[in-house]
């Protein structure tokens, strides 16, 4: 049993079972188990794994670990010119899981980020899509990192992945319903001005109309009592 007395970077305990040089000889691997909570730049970590070498031609090592609440602070996801962005702050939480084989290798690592801050170097003269793309930056709170290790421990591969290019479309995509709603609020305004004039006007003109028709009523009226008031000598 291993433990770390407390202190700025907490506490951290452990259990390691069944070392031994001769696995062979005892026919049971070694196993661990670690635990932390309170860590200077995360909440709490755990690791697990087994060594197996009781067959030393089938050897398997086994490695579990999770990091919870790391703090990620000014990391630099492109130095490209044209985007420069930069993750400012953020708060992540690690799994890995990794299996040694003999000599090959395979692991998986996700990483999920909340709490996220992302920033692009503004640029005086920038154009409408560099604006929308900062903008969309702005909306994304969280991501997923995801990384997928195959091969030996000489040659191996690494494919990435992330969830980062939909999340960014959506944002994006959010962003670009607001400009065109936008948009179409200023040209409703800006119609409705233009012909905002031209129609008062018309509606002064036609109001013009309303004195010729009272005129002729009355003078339609008056024809009238004129006839009722005239009367044929037969």
């Amino acid at each position: 049993m291993l433990k770390k007395d407390p202190s700025e970077d907490g506490d951290l305990t452990g259990t390691i079972n069944h070392i031994t040089p001769s696995q062979d000889i005892l026919g049971i691997p070694l196993t661990f188990v670690f635990s932390g909570e309170n860590m200077k730049r995360f909440k709490a970590i755990s690791v697990d794994g087994t060594l197996d070498h009781v067959a030393p031609a089938r050897s398997r090592d086994l490695v579990n670990s999770a990091v919870k609440g790391y703090k990620v602070e000014n990391l630099t996801l492109s130095d490209k010119a044209g985007l420069p962005v930069m993750l400012t702050r953020a708060v992540a939480d690690l799994n890995v899981r990794a299996l040694l084989s003999g000599d090959t290798i395979s692991a998986n690592l996700t990483v999920d980020l909340s709490s996220v801050q992302l920033t692009r170097d503004s640029q005086e003269g920038a154009g409408p899509v560099a604006k929308a793309i900062s903008s969309a930056l702005s909306d994304i709170s969280r991501f997923r990192v995801n990384a997928d290790i195959t091969g030996t421990l000489e040659d191996y591969d690494i494919r990435l992945s992330s969830d980062l290019d939909r999340v960014l479309r959506e944002a994006a995509s959010k962003m670009f319903q607001q400009q065109a709603a936008q948009l179409k609020s200023e040209l409703k305004d800006a119609i409705f001005a233009k012909v905002d004039g031209p129609l008062k006007q018309a509606k002064t003109s036609l109001g013009g109309f309303d004195v010729i028709g009272n005129e002729l009523t009355n003078r339609v009226n008056l024809g009238s009592r004129l006839v009722k008031g005239v009367r044929v000598p037969f």
